[in-house]
């Protein structure tokens, strides 16, 4: 796996402006807000999709910490799903698959995760630290092969049963940063 940074809406909110002042800025100022934007979501399909697209890296991480309170269904859908989608139907057309780190509470965008093309939540953090539960996610990611690294596998126990989908990868901290997604072990149900 291979992480090539956040998307620029989510750069802005937890890098730039911060979580505590981010909205403020979007509203005090929203004609540089949207073009920031613009300019940012300009740099990254010219100078970082390309490098990304023929790199010889076959799983993408691009996004951390998505919170349904700071990037909620509304804010996702305008400012994340349509770079996504882009970006993902770019790396879908070369073979590679698109991750995010998700150890935040995504419950509320569990659709909007669905419809921007992601393949794959890196480090999904469910109940009890958050509200989501993998059921939850299941339900709202099924029929698609939308799936989860679950660290470790040996923490499926009957408090924490291992969860019922078609496929789950179990990861732990210590696999190996050269091992291909064709080498995991993935568990059916």
């Amino acid at each position: 796996m291979v992480s090539c940074g956040d998307v620029p809406f989510h750069y802005f909110l937890l890098h730039l402006a911060g979580y505590n002042q981010a909205y403020f800025e979007m509203v005090d100022h929203a004609e540089a807000f949207e073009h920031l934007m613009a300019v940012m979501e300009q740099v990254e399909r010219e100078r970082l999709w390309p490098v990304v697209a023929d790199s010889p890296a076959r799983l993408i991480l691009h996004g951390v910490h998505f919170d349904s309170q700071m990037t909620p269904p509304h804010m996702f859908r305008k400012y994340m799903t349509p770079y996504y989608r882009d970006f993902s139907a770019l790396l879908h057309s070369r073979g590679k698959s698109l991750t995010w780190h998700a150890d935040d509470d995504s419950q509320d965008i569990l659709a909007e995760v669905k419809d921007a093309g992601f393949d794959m939540s890196e480090c999904f953090c469910t109940a009890p630290m958050v509200e989501v539960t993998l059921e939850e996610a299941r339900a709202a990611w099924e029929p698609t092969s939308l799936s989860s690294a679950v660290s470790p596998p040996s923490s499926w126990s009957p408090a924490f049963p291992r969860p019922n989908s078609r496929r789950t990868c179990g990861i732990s901290s210590a696999s190996s940063p050269r091992a291909a997604p064709s080498s995991w072990v993935w568990r059916t149900t």
